[in-house]
């Protein structure tokens, strides 16, 4: 059986040598006719350039790729020539554009570069899939006709991280929903409301459907954190499916380990945004009221405690997220940092 054409779309914005364990891992695909896209997302730290000394040094071919091209952000991607073969494409961004806005220019470049793609797969630079991941993917997408299939992603020592989200109004405001059933006894694969964008398919005729009615994959305004939550309600809303499966492993380097205070004022405040962003747009009638009535007293209830146990710049990012969120703001935070 011969593979259907997939891109791969990995975001970089500094910390090169993420990126370059990510390549490595998706060189080892067990997988033909496959683009890898890796954008640089306007690096400050001399990853970008790391990554271009990378290409030069052969370390795409060491890696097992058969062709590497390199564009800037407006240069056209030309087709890919025949035979398929196992490319990896280097998008160079002048400027973070966020999550949303790095992963979006990317699928604009695959799909210029490889139109026939059947599927993309949404894969954090920090996070390395296991060689048959993309076969079990795109066999729980066949088995339950999903449009949007999650990997269970792992910490390293194999400890599941994915969220398998109970339908219903609560994903509002929970982060840790129900986690996601593990071997042995759960099935290859299982229907769910969100998958996790660390690791995640998402096939081409969801894509076109998300793409035609917004002109993006992602929500351009949200910058980082919450673009799963958008995407998948609404593939939903316009009748597509979400599961997880089971076997398709991803190791997150990412997850669950020590982040900077940078890091974590960042998360505080793009994740309070961001929710009361998308309940603004997607909630109404008695959903959008318990939404309200649920969230602002547990953000202030979270700051309060972030407060207490003296991180007053975590508190003071989550009540700012909360307060942009109600006023509609979006976009990049000014207190993003460099």
């Amino acid at each position: 059986m011969t593979d259907a054409p997939v891109a791969v779309l990995t975001l970089q914005w500094n910390v090169w040598a993420q990126t370059e364990r990510c390549l490595a891992a998706l060189g080892r695909l067990d997988w033909h006719d496959l683009l890898v896209v890796a954008v640089d997302n306007g690096s400050t730290d001399g990853a970008e350039g790391a990554l271009l000394r990378w290409v030069a040094d052969g370390g795409a071919e060491r890696a097992g790729f058969d062709r590497v091209v390199v564009r800037k952000d407006g240069a056209p991607a030309e087709r890919a020539p025949s035979p398929a073969a196992r490319e990896l494409l280097v998008v160079l961004l002048p400027e973070n554009t966020g999550y949303s806005g790095g992963n979006n220019a990317a699928v604009r470049a695959a799909l210029q570069r490889r139109p026939d793609l059947a599927h993309v797969l949404l894969l954090n630079n920090d996070a390395r899939p296991a060689p048959d991941c993309l076969r079990h993917l795109t066999a729980a997408s066949r088995a339950l006709d999903a449009a949007i299939v999650g990997a269970m992603v792992r910490d390293g020592s194999g400890r599941s991280l994915s969220f398998a989200r109970r339908p219903g109004w609560a994903w509002q405001w929970r982060h840790a929903i129900a986690p996601a059933p593990s071997p042995p006894g759960a099935p290859a694969a299982w229907p769910t409301l969100v998958v996790n964008a660390a690791a995640c398919l998402v096939r081409r005729d969801v894509l076109d459907a998300l793409v035609d009615a917004r002109g993006e994959l992602l929500h351009p305004g949200l910058f980082l954190y919450e673009e799963e939550l958008d995407l998948c309600l609404r593939a939903h809303r316009l009748g597509f499916r979400c599961a997880m499966a089971r076997d398709a492993v991803a190791v997150h380097a990412g997850m669950g380990g020590r982040r900077s205070t940078a890091a974590e004022a960042r998360f505080f405040y793009y994740f309070n945004r961001n929710r009361v962003a998308l309940a603004r747009e997607l909630l109404a009638g008695p959903e959008r009221v318990a939404f309200h009535a649920a969230h602002l007293p547990l953000t202030v209830g979270r700051a309060a405690k972030l407060a207490l146990r003296r991180h007053p710049e975590l508190a003071a990012a989550t009540l700012r997220g909360a307060r942009d969120g109600y006023a509609g703001k979006t976009g990049r935070w000014e207190g993003h940092g460099r």
